[in-house]
């Protein structure tokens, strides 16, 4: 049995191990699992793995994509770039184990964008700064975009702004992609934002995958706004995830 997974905490809204478990039967391998892994303590998780030898490889997700660099003993050029990792293989061989790690999230978000004419996009705006974040401006500058990042807790050396900085400066043609979990199911809070000031100009774009329209998302469409859900990124991902492990 091989098995894979998904360690973050909470995850009862993933979809992952459905996702995963769907398309198993068709790899080249047999007897193969994905399961989610709800850890409260990341530490206590990778022992876990250290202990299975028929964990091969898993996923992560929130609090843990940044948290997991320490225990990585190799990475890909984009964990290296962005200083985040969502997804890990685990490789054992003469008796020692290796943690091999991957971002697949700059791959999904990247290709989620394929049919955004980004030449029409001057701006964007990434809301939070935890590990998705990471990723999302990573693909953002590499496409030539002027990157804000807001903020909570604004940090002025990291180049981050507070959420009242939007109302004074909100251009058109603007991309505005949340990071953030708020809105997520089973929460069903909304990230605070001048809604007020959105046109037919701006983009919306909601990480969040569950439900398939945020309030946040909802907000941004009354105005005119076009707005993109996580939907298509968690597939192309998890595509890039099959890929990075063999199967």
């Amino acid at each position: 049995m091989q098995i894979y997974g998904l360690v973050g905490h909470p995850l009862s809204h993933s979809r992952s191990a459905e996702l995963f478990n769907d398309q198993f039967p068709n790899s080249k391998f047999k007897e193969l699992e994905y399961r989610l892994f709800d850890e409260t303590n990341l530490a206590s998780f990778i022992d876990t793995v250290k202990g299975d030898q028929n964990i091969c490889g898993f996923n992560i997700t929130i609090p843990y994509k940044q948290t997991i660099i320490p225990f990585l003993q190799s990475s890909s050029p984009e964990v290296i770039n962005t200083g985040a990792a969502n997804t890990v293989k685990v490789i054992r061989e003469g008796g020692y184990i290796f943690f091999h790690g991957h971002n697949t999230d700059v791959f999904g978000f990247e290709r989620s964008l394929s049919d955004i004419d980004i030449l029409q996009i001057q701006n964007a705006i990434v809301l939070g700064t935890g590990g998705a974040s990471r990723s999302v401006q990573f693909v953002l500058n590499q496409l030539g975009l002027d990157v804000k990042i807001i903020s909570r807790q604004p940090v002025s050396q990291n180049n981050t702004k507070g959420y009242a900085d939007l109302e004074v400066n909100f251009p058109d043609n603007t991309i505005v992609v949340n990071c953030t979990p708020v809105g997520m199911y089973p929460n069903n809070s909304i990230v605070s934002f001048p809604y007020d000031l959105i046109n037919d100009t701006h983009i919306f774009y909601d990480l969040t995958y569950n439900p398939e329209k945020t309030k946040f998302l909802k907000e941004a469409e009354l105005r005119g706004a076009r707005i993109i859900n996580g939907e298509l990124m968690l597939k192309e991902q998890a595509k890039e995830s099959w890929k990075f492990w063999g199967l």
